[in-house]
């Protein structure tokens, strides 16, 4: 009985490293380790596969020398997994390897006489948990010589173990998928000409991007503060969550508009409401975001980015920043002091992007141009702006 505990207790902490490595990765070392000293081997590896033949794979291991185990996924050992362990294998295959039966392939590879051989590799045990298309995830436990070939007992811990396993790969697939979405959104976000926040039903801030970090970093009438999104006049603080609260439970408007005015008496910024569509499912201790909130600076003079505007127009380097400058409200004078050419050679460009644009007059071509390329150079707004998600 008490060996029957031992190793229920056993497995239990297996599945349980299983899931957390399903949300962090770093954490399928912990569970290999843990995999090698139930299996009683030596080594052991993982690799959880993409849906997309032609993508990298995630590769874990334990027991190995990180220098070591690198020199074999860079050199043989993907081969290896892919091509031969893996090879014929259906989702849910466990089975024996030993490196030196000469009907088994891998024996007679490269990779044994270069990777395998000289580390006293002799027996692989080997279970695909995931197959998709033409790519599988696995996993690997080794064994040298001496220390015999794997039985029924390494059978009996990994074949229960295999359903987690399976589980955990699709998650991380899923999670890697989500982050790599957000990286793009974020990225293009930070990049808009426009504050924008996401917040939860008491005003925190979820999101925030780069324009917003600037915006209420000013202090001008609206801020963050402790985590929330906070106007400095108590009365319109109370409306703003108020609206907030509104929007997020669909009582009145969809849309509510809240003008804050600012202590360096510039024209007010206009705050625009909205809600957002109901998440299912939010991730344990994480903030929902229930509602947008756009911030309207009619005073801002951001540049558009003229690498852009040159791309979409055909236009040279400088018509491309001299058609940036007209689309934040610069005059000629202006863009010819700034640029440090003279008036007529700023004119002269301005004629050009016309005709490149099919426009008639200034008004028609900077409206074009704000329809176009709401976006700014990144790196002059990234570089010290602050990722918000704060909880």
């Amino acid at each position: 009985m008490p060996h029957v505990n031992i190793a229920a207790r056993k497995h239990s902490e297996l599945v349980s490293l299983i899931y957390e490595a399903a949300v962090n990765a770093s954490r399928w070392q912990a569970f290999l380790h843990a995999y090698v000293e139930a299996l009683r081997g030596r080594s052991a590896s993982l690799v959880v596969s993409t849906e997309n033949r032609n993508a990298t794979a995630s590769f874990h291991w334990s027991n190995w020398p990180d220098g070591d185990f690198r020199l074999g996924v860079n050199g043989h050992r993907t081969d290896d997994l892919y091509r031969t362990v893996g090879k014929g294998q259906p989702e849910g295959a466990i089975r024996t390897i030993d490196l030196l039966c000469p009907q088994q392939a891998l024996g007679q590879s490269t990779a044994h006489r270069e990777f395998y051989e000289p580390r006293d590799a002799r027996y692989l045990f080997v279970g695909v948990f995931l197959r998709s298309a033409d790519t599988a995830s696995m996993i690997v436990a080794l064994r040298e010589k001496q220390d015999g070939p794997f039985g029924e007992r390494a059978f009996a811990i990994l074949r229960p173990l295999m359903p987690h396993l399976r589980q955990a790969a699709l998650v991380q697939r899923e999670l890697s998928s989500l982050r790599a979405r957000l990286a793009a959104f974020t990225v293009y976000l930070d990049r808009s000409l426009f504050p924008f926040v996401l917040t939860d039903a008491r005003c925190r801030v979820v999101y925030a991007n780069a324009a917003a970090d600037e915006t209420t970093g000013l202090k001008d009438g609206i801020a963050f503060a402790s985590g929330q999104l906070s106007v400095m006049c108590p009365r319109k603080q109370a409306v703003l969550i108020k609206g907030i609260e509104e929007v997020a439970t669909g009582r009145g408007a969809e849309l509510r508009r809240l003008d804050v005015e600012r202590p360096s008496r510039k024209a007010p910024y206009r705050l625009l409401l909205m809600p957002l569509p109901s998440c299912a499912a939010t991730p344990l201790g994480l903030s929902q975001p229930v509602a947008a909130v756009l911030i309207i600076d009619s005073e801002a003079r951001a540049e558009l980015d003229p690498e852009i505007l040159g791309e979409l127009f055909s236009l040279t380097p400088a018509e491309a920043r001299v058609t940036g400058k007209l689309g934040v409200g610069r005059n000629a004078e202006e863009i010819a002091a700034e640029m440090g050419v003279s008036l007529e050679t700023v004119r002269t460009h301005i004629r050009r992007v016309l005709s490149k644009t099919a426009t008639g007059r200034q008004g028609e071509l900077i409206a074009l141009v704000l329809r176009s390329a709401p976006f700014r150079r990144f790196w002059k707004t990234r570089n010290n702006a602050i990722l918000r998600t704060e909880t």
